[in-house]
């Protein structure tokens, strides 16, 4: 039971050749088998040429990769903050982006703001003390967000419960002014460095 290259494999299967039981084994130990569900290696550089449409289990993500000289397109996107997968996101060698999430505002509390579950987010909705607030995830560390506050008026962005944004007190609101964009640095479980 040994891999062996496709050169010594076609030279011991040519016309007129008896191959052993052996033979037989070394080839099939020599390919990757789409069934297997243990980790199979390859020595050598894929040079993939068409679509690749990987086979998963029910307990992955059904995706879709198309592979071209500059990127890396992917038919999946997975929520940070849920695991959900979404349709639609692009991998290029700078960086992974899912589209652009529309959120709208809601309350003007802490507890009632909208949370920020997805990488890109246009904040939209904001009324002036009626409904101002948006609110970050918890336990993200590392994740940074790309805010864009499309609201006509100031909007309130507020930490999970515990945390703090820039350096302020625990649980203060960070004030975002009006069609500004920002970016969030997930720096601790519950502390944002907000830009």
């Amino acid at each position: 039971m040994t891999q062996q290259s496709k050169a010594t494999l076609e030279a011991l299967f040519q016309t007129g050749d008896v191959p052993s039981g052996q033979n037989y084994t070394d080839m099939i130990d020599s390919a990757i088998n789409a069934v297997e569900t243990g980790i199979q290696s390859i020595a050598g550089p894929i040079s993939p040429t068409e679509v690749i449409t990987p086979r998963v289990s029910a307990s992955n993500a059904n995706f879709t990769v198309m592979v071209s000289a500059n990127a890396l397109n992917v038919a999946a996107d997975v929520s940070a903050a849920t695991g959900t997968v979404y349709a639609s996101a692009m991998r290029s060698p700078f960086h992974y982006h899912g589209l652009p999430l529309i959120v709208s505002a809601a309350g003007t509390a802490q507890t009632t703001g909208t949370a920020l579950t997805a990488e890109i987010c246009r904040l939209q909705g904001a009324t002036d003390g009626q409904t101002t607030g948006f609110r970050l995830l918890a336990n993200q560390q590392g994740w940074v967000q790309y805010l864009a506050n499309e609201c006509t008026v100031s909007a309130n962005l507020w930490p999970p419960t515990g945390g703090h944004i820039n350096g302020l007190a625990s649980n203060a609101v960070f004030p975002m002014a009006a069609n500004t964009p920002y970016i969030v640095i997930h720096s601790q479980a519950s502390a944002y460095a907000v830009k």
